[in-house]
C-alpha cells in the first residue's frame, strides 16, 4: 500500500516536471499579433524564428576554441530574451542571442521594450523612437541571422494537483504571424502601416 502511494507521488512529480519543462523560464508579458488575418493576444508565449545552420566558436574541455557546425532552433520568449537550442558535431548547443536593428546608417542591439512592432513576417522592426530597419538575430557578436518566420506558441497557466504550471494552449498554438507588438496601440499602428 505504502509503495503504491510513493509510486503515485513519483509519477505525479514526473508528469508535473514534464509539463513544465522548457516553459519554466516563461514570465508573463502581453503580446498582440495578427495571424491569418485574425488578431490575437497571449500572456505566456514563445515566438519561433526558425531553424538555422551556422558555425559557432566553442571551447570544449581539453581542446582549443574551434568552429562547430550547429543547427539551432531560435525563439523569443515572453521572459524577454532570445533562446537558441540545438545540436552540433560535439553535442548539445545553447546560446542566448541578441536582437539587432539594421538601418542604412547603423546596426545596433535592441531591447524588446524598445520595439514598437515587428512586421513583414519578422523581417522588419519598428522601434518606439520611429526607427525602422531589418530585424537581426546575433549570436556571439559575430553570427548574424534574419528570422525565417514568426510563429507563436501560446501557453496558459493551469492548476495541476494544486500547483500552478504552464501548459501549451492546444486550441490556439503555432500560428504564423505577419506582425506582432507588445502593445495594442503598436499592433494598430503595424496593421495601419504607420
Amino acid at each position: 500500500m505504502r509503495a503504491s502511494v510513493v509510486s503515485k507521488a513519483v509519477i505525479a512529480c514526473l508528469v508535473v516536471t514534464g509539463l513544465s519543462f522548457g516553459m519554466k523560464g516563461l514570465l508573463e508579458k502581453k503580446v498582440y499579433y495578427s495571424a491569418q488575418d485574425k488578431s490575437g493576444e497571449a500572456s505566456y508565449w514563445a515566438i519561433y524564428f526558425g531553424d538555422f545552420s551556422c558555425k559557432l566558436i566553442r571551447k570544449y574541455p581539453g581542446e582549443p576554441e574551434q568552429p562547430i557546425d550547429v543547427s539551432l532552433n531560435i525563439s523569443l520568449l515572453s521572459s524577454g530574451y532570445v533562446e537558441a537550442r540545438g545540436y552540433g558535431s560535439k553535442g548539445k548547443i545553447e546560446a542566448t542571442p541578441d536582437l539587432y536593428i539594421k538601418t542604412e546608417s547603423e546596426q545596433k542591439k535592441i531591447l524588446i521594450d524598445d520595439i514598437d512592432y515587428v512586421y513583414n513576417g519578422g523581417l522588419r522592426v519598428r522601434m518606439t523612437d520611429k526607427t525602422d530597419g531589418e530585424l537581426l538575430i546575433v549570436i556571439d557578436n559575430n553570427v548574424f541571422l534574419q528570422p525565417k518566420m514568426t510563429m507563436i506558441r501560446r501557453y496558459k497557466m493551469v492548476d495541476y494537483f494544486g500547483e500552478k504550471t504552464l501548459k501549451e494552449d492546444q486550441e490556439n498554438t503555432e500560428k504564423k504571424m505577419s506582425v506582432f507588438s507588445f502593445s495594442k496601440e503598436g499592433l494598430t499602428r503595424a496593421l495601419a502601416g504607420k
